[in-house]
């Protein structure tokens, strides 16, 4: 009898830190898609307001009077979600790396959750694609900033 009220001790145990696993995943996959999430929203804003005559404004354009490193990419992915790939490409060269890095990063907890892949290998990509993306822009950024003043 004592083995039987063990056992099924153990039984609903199992299952409540189950259910607690799988709601912390679940809460974790949704905290990772807030910037993919995020990011769609304002190209969604974006294109609202596309015809407004609403002006963005760039606090560093403002401040120092030069282009910020992401100046334009808006712009581009907006053309690049319209299908006009040369004008995304003219606008900034950056944009449509911009937005792979948003797709991966959205669609990553996915695969992490479906395949399986470990935490810790999902870090590290997040990691490699933040340097990546970082590295494009500064250096497309200093390349522009060159051939401006030369």
């Amino acid at each position: 009898m004592l083995i039987v009220r063990v056992s099924a001790k153990l039984r609903w145990y199992s299952q409540v830190v189950n259910r607690a696993f799988h709601a912390s995943r679940l809460r974790r996959i949704g905290w990772e898609l807030i910037p993919s999430l995020g990011f769609v929203a304002f190209i969604i804003g974006a294109r609202l307001f596309a015809g407004s005559g609403i002006q963005g404004f760039c606090l560093f354009r403002l401040l120092l009077g030069i282009d910020c490193p992401g100046c334009g990419i808006t712009r581009s992915v907006l053309a690049l979600f319209s299908g006009h790939l040369s004008d995304s490409w003219q606008l900034h060269r950056a944009g449509i790396a911009v937005v792979a890095y948003f797709g991966s990063i959205g669609v990553l907890p996915l695969v992490e959750t479906i395949e399986g892949v470990g935490p810790q290998r999902a870090a590290r990509f997040r990691w490699w694609a933040n340097r990546c993306l970082t590295v494009i822009l500064l250096a497309l950024w200093l390349c522009k900033m060159a051939a401006v003043y030369v």
